[in-house]
């Protein structure tokens, strides 16, 4: 028997009924049963109470699912959103209580990858496990639905994903986010979707239709050399000599050795104009990455990274990386980069 997510199933051999939300690889159904829990199993061991599925007009083959906790026709995700090649994380309110309902948390995948995952929350700095899983490309699954008050509790959630593709391939991502409490309003952002999905708030986690990871290395390999021409003055006779003078001059006045790496799009390539915001940012984490690696190879003391201030994405992506790597940081010097600046302290 042919199973899709949002067919009501039961088991064959135990009395408990529930609901298909992931169809794996390996041809295993995840069903969700009461109290938000799920089991995996064989289609051999599930029988079919009714699909809950709906013709569209003009259209005998495709085929709309229900949501069965609301009876509702659940969009298509990737479509109505604009999810194509993206991997995000919608909240969907409780229909008629858009701010005071319980709401749903989905993982949509739109690229044509496998997603393995683990969503957390976090209380007072303690992780909880929510659930973890496999999804398939261009699928959708509910992690969980929170009611107000549970949420309230709530500090922040916790989302890491794995890729997989079959064959040879170049090197595929891990992404480790922490995302932000946002809870729907009464604005209607998707007003097609139709309540409650109108109201959906979308945290994209990735897009893969943007430049991957070689071709970002590629545009700033292309503006390197034209950005160290511009900006050298003569070329020292001895290099390494030269810079043994430099930090010893340095250190004779009592001035700070640290390294100044700046961060700012326009100190990177010449003409940021054309690149889209997460470019720009993803340019800007790699030069970071990057230089923090030289430093910490050259066993440099501290290393000082200009960012500005901005929307403080770039300053709070750098100090996460940080933290994750156990590198001690404080506020740059605030007389000379006011709150623009973060100092690593590597030994």
């Amino acid at each position: 028997m042919d199973f899709r997510i949002g067919d009501k199933v039961s088991f064959i051999n135990e009395k408990q009924d529930g609901f298909i939300v992931s169809i794996k690889a390996n041809g295993f159904c995840v069903v969700e049963i009461e109290d938000g829990f799920t089991l995996d199993a064989l289609p051999t061991e599930l029988v079919k109470t009714k699909e809950i599925q709906k013709k569209k007009s003009g259209d005998s083959k495709e085929k709309e699912v229900v949501n069965e906790t609301v009876g509702l026709v659940v969009p298509d995700f990737i479509k109505t959103y604009l999810l194509d090649g993206c991997v995000a994380i919608l909240s969907i309110p409780d229909n008629g209580k858009i701010l005071t309902g319980a709401v749903e948390y989905w993982l949509v995948n739109g690229s044509d990858l496998e997603v393995l995952y683990v969503f957390s929350s976090y209380n007072a700095k303690m992780p909880e496990g929510v659930c973890a899983g496999q999804l398939n490309k261009n699928q959708s699954i509910i992690l969980k639905s929170f009611s107000r008050e549970t949420i309230i509790d709530i500090n922040h959630f916790q989302i890491d994903l794995l890729f997989h593709k079959d064959g040879i391939h170049p090197q595929l991502p891990h992404l480790s986010k922490e995302l932000k409490i946002e809870l729907p309003t009464l604005t209607q952002n998707y007003p097609k979707a139709g309540s409650p999905y109108s109201f959906a708030v979308i945290n994209n986690l990735i897009n893969f239709t943007i430049q991957e990871d070689p071709n970002l290395n590629e545009l700033f390999e292309k503006y390197k050399d034209d950005y160290n021409d511009n900006r050298k003055i003569s070329k020292p006779a001895n290099t390494a000599n030269q810079f043994k003078k430099t930090d010893n001059t340095l250190k004779q006045f009592g001035l700070s050795g640290s390294l100044e790496i700046d961060l700012h799009i326009e100190e990177l390539i010449d003409d940021p104009s054309g690149m889209a915001a997460s470019e720009m940012i993803e340019m800007q984490l790699k030069h970071f990455r990057k230089e923090l690696d030289k430093a910490m190879y050259n066993r440099s003391p501290k290393i000082i990274f200009i960012h500005g201030i901005g929307n403080g994405k770039l300053k709070n992506s750098i100090r996460f990386e940080l933290k994750n790597l156990n590198i001690n940081y404080r506020d740059g010097a605030y007389d000379r980069f006011g709150a623009g600046a973060t100092e690593a302290i590597l030994n």
